[in-house]
C-alpha cells in the first residue's frame, strides 16, 4: 500500500501534496518517520489563518539523507457526532539506492 521509491544520499525529494475537504480545513501535516530510529517528526504543519479554506496544495522539498516514510494527515474544522474529521494519505516509502 502506498508508494516506494529509491534515492541516493543528497538527492532532492520533491513531494507534491494536495488536500480537498468537504468542510473547512483546520490542519494539514506532512509526517516523516525515520525508519532507522523509529521516530516521527512533523515536516510540514499548516493551519489556515482563517476558516473557509476547503482546498490546499503545497510542494515540499528536502535532501534525502536516510530511509524515511512520509504521509499526509488532514483535519477538518467541523465535528461529526462530536468527533474530529480526519484523513490520511497512503505512505511514501523512500529507501537508499
Amino acid at each position: 500500500m502506498g508508494q516506494a521509491i529509491t534515492a541516493a544520499p543528497g538527492d532532492e525529494l520533491n513531494i507534491q501534496m494536495a488536500a480537498h475537504g468537504t468542510h473547512d480545513l483546520s490542519q494539514v501535516e506532512l509526517l516523516r518517520l525515520d525508519l532507522g530510529s523509529g521516530q516521527y517528526t512533523t515536516a510540514v504543519d499548516w493551519r489556515p489563518q482563517q476558516l473557509g479554506q476547503l482546498d490546499w496544495e503545497m510542494d515540499f522539498t528536502e535532501a534525502f539523507t536516510e530511509p524515511v516514510m512520509y504521509y499526509l494527515r488532514v483535519t477538518q474544522h467541523r465535528l461529526i457526532n462530536h468527533r474530529l474529521v480526519m484523513a490520511w494519505s497512503s505512505p511514501i516509502w523512500v529507501t537508499a539506492v
